[in-house]
């Protein structure tokens, strides 16, 4: 008996110890007049943690709400702390989260259960977020994990069914297989990886997309390493640029689930062959383009040569194969490999050429081609082939012009007459015109 009490006393105080580790030590008001509740973890740093009842056995109560703002350093008692862990952080009412980048580690289960969050910004001192650190966080739709991040935990993610997209940055070289269970909502993953070793053995891609329920659109996957890649089945359709410039990239399989790939999605790589599947019914300009090993390509009928040159300055690729319901035929139509659109601008003769005073704002009108061709207008001078580029800019929903070199203007008219200009100056200098 007597050995009895000494065990239950012993788990007891262990127990009361236990608890009291995570007691927090003393509590301060950020710069919005929110409460927030810190424990010492050296003589210099501080981390944030739940609010205690120091009454009743030091019960841990989730207390944070609304829009809170994590300081980067404390004052307490005179002395400055820098905050540097979350221990615990969550709150069914808390709505939004702002973490500094003196902030290191985002412990195990920080922010579990809340199911309001809708937001949190992740400062970029993070290295480390923990197992659990947003279980069930059902509110977020969006995260983006900053380049700092090292280490992901088990199930960090695991039902969060409002999420949407998520951003991982290559410094992240494997996720635990649940990290994105359940996230039922999932339809866009944003994958960076640094060699074929993490992207491939460590199953980063395979693992998220082993647990997304929805169709997903494979949005950006980055890595000169990457040499063989096969894109998985839960993947619908494949983004605008997604591996462009993967020059290691030798090969890749292209499931039945994809309907279409995006403009210049494999552009600049340097696949020997590709298979596009049936299912494919869109391919995007220029999607295979720049492959200067291609030497086969085969698509489905579905498919037809125009404008798109799906690929373009792939020399070592003479002809398509056209997969149809009676068969395959091999086409070397010029259309599969550059646009054969005419776009020459009219040329006066020598003998029309206008006397051109630089000075003069009364100049003959140049030919403008009238047409958008990926927001540019090029501006040319009858008498010669010199022109000046507009470019068009939408910047925060407020469309501007410019012209490299010369600046940036607020409307169309003001750009196309500083075009005309420098058109003028160009062409009196190459061609010699009189003024």
């Amino acid at each position: 008996m007597r050995h009895l009490r000494l065990s239950l006393l012993f788990t007891v105080l262990m127990s009361i110890m236990g608890t009291t580790a995570s007691a927090h030590d003393f509590e301060a008001k950020n710069a919005d007049g929110v409460t927030i509740y810190y424990k010492k973890i050296s003589d210099t740093e501080v981390a944030v943690v739940l609010e205690t009842d120091r009454r009743r056995d030091y019960i841990e109560y989730a207390s944070y709400k609304g829009d809170v703002v994590i300081p980067e350093s404390v004052t307490y008692n005179g002395k400055i702390y820098s905050v540097t862990r979350i221990h615990g952080f969550r709150g069914r009412e808390l709505t939004s989260a702002t973490i500094p980048n003196s902030v290191k580690r985002i412990d195990k289960g920080a922010f579990e259960g809340s199911s309001k969050l809708t937001s949190v910004t992740i400062g970029n001192g993070v290295t480390m977020i923990g197992e659990s650190a947003f279980y069930k966080c059902k509110g977020l739709t969006s995260i983006t994990i900053p380049n700092s991040v090292t280490e992901i935990g088990n199930g960090v993610f695991e039902g969060c069914t409002g999420l949407t997209s998520v951003t991982i940055p290559s410094s992240v070289t494997s996720i635990p297989w649940d990290a994105f269970k359940d996230c039922s909502s999932l339809t866009s993953v944003n994958v960076c990886v640094i060699d074929h070793s993490s992207f491939c053995n460590n199953g980063l891609v395979s693992d998220i997309f082993n647990y997304i329920q929805k169709p997903v659109r494979l949005i950006n996957v980055d890595g000169n390493e990457i040499r063989e890649y096969v894109i998985p089945k839960s993947v619908t359709s494949i983004g605008e640029y997604a591996f462009e410039n993967c020059s290691s990239l030798t090969s890749v399989t292209i499931p039945n689930s994809v309907t279409e790939i995006g403009r210049g999605a494999f552009k600049g790589c340097n696949l020997a062959a590709v298979t596009v599947p049936a299912s494919v019914k869109k391919m995007g300009w220029k999607c295979f383009a720049n492959n200067k090993s291609l030497k086969s390509a085969s698509v489905p009928g579905a498919i037809k040569p125009g404008t798109n040159e799906y690929f373009r300055d792939c020399p070592n690729l003479k002809t398509v194969t056209v997969r149809t319901g009676n068969g395959a035929k091999r086409s070397t139509t010029a259309a599969w490999f550059k646009d054969t659109t005419p776009t020459k601008p009219s040329v006066a003769s020598s003998s029309s050429k206008p006397k051109i005073d630089p000075n003069s704002m009364s100049w003959p009108e140049p030919d403008l081609k009238n047409y958008w061709s990926l927001n540019i207008k090029f501006v040319e001078w009858s008498g010669g082939f010199v022109h000046e580029t507009i470019f068009r800019d939408n910047i925060g929903g407020k469309i501007t012009y410019f012209i490299p070199g010369l600046g940036r203007y607020k409307n169309y008219n003001e750009a196309e007459a500083a075009a005309y200009f420098w058109t003028v100056h160009k062409l009196k200098r190459t061609r010699g015109l009189d003024r």
